[in-house]
């Protein structure tokens, strides 16, 4: 879409959208489930072999990284159908349909890496919600991301799979001139480090 000015590409177009389109994309695949036929997808049009994974670490691993480069390189095409550069002008316009085309190609190489993690679409689903509900109660309670994470690591505590623990010990004495004296010691445990901070 365009904000005012001239797109800077001759291909960038305003998006068109007819009435029914979504109902008509559903209607015709009720039943189509992104992850599962991306592995069928996998298996049959490229021959990959999801239990070498199993039984080769190596291989699994390579997976992850090709896919992984593969995602960020098309997530930066992206960029390139949208106008954010601060320095240049106009900012905010869109070529839609580039840009949609790019971000399914990275949802491609998003999927391969869940399907070789055996995630299956109601896993996916599940998760996913809950984050959205984490996210929910982040908001609703003034997230500051400085706090709420473990210092070894990074990762939030109320994260999915974060063993982490943040530890606040209050410690009291009594000083007979100013009275009871309460200070909070703060200590975390990492999981991934192993080791205390």
């Amino acid at each position: 879409m365009t904000t005012g000015g001239k797109h800077p590409r001759s291909d960038a177009v305003e998006p068109t959208r007819g009435p029914g389109t979504a109902s008509r994309v559903s209607a015709s695949h009720p039943s189509w489930r992104w992850l599962r036929s991306t592995r069928e997808l996998q298996e049959q049009a490229f021959h990959v072999d999801f239990d070498e994974y199993k039984r080769d670490p190596d291989a699994l691993a390579d997976s992850i990284v090709w896919n992984h480069t593969a995602l960020v390189v098309e997530l930066s095409e992206f960029l390139g159908e949208v106008g954010w550069k601060t320095w240049s002008t106009p900012r905010g316009w869109v070529n839609r349909d580039a840009a949609v085309g790019e971000l399914v190609d990275a949802a491609h190489f998003l999927a391969n890496i869940l399907v070789r993690l055996d995630v299956t679409d109601d896993e996916w689903e599940r998760r996913y919600r809950d984050k959205q509900e984490v996210n929910r109660k982040r908001q609703a309670n003034g997230y500051d991301a400085r706090i709420g994470k473990c210092p070894g690591c990074g990762r939030a505590y109320d994260d999915a799979g974060v063993d982490c623990v943040d530890q606040r010990v209050s410690v009291g004495a009594s000083d007979a001139s100013v009275g009871p004296v309460t200070e909070i010691v703060r200590s975390a445990w990492c999981a991934v480090k192993r080791q205390a901070y």
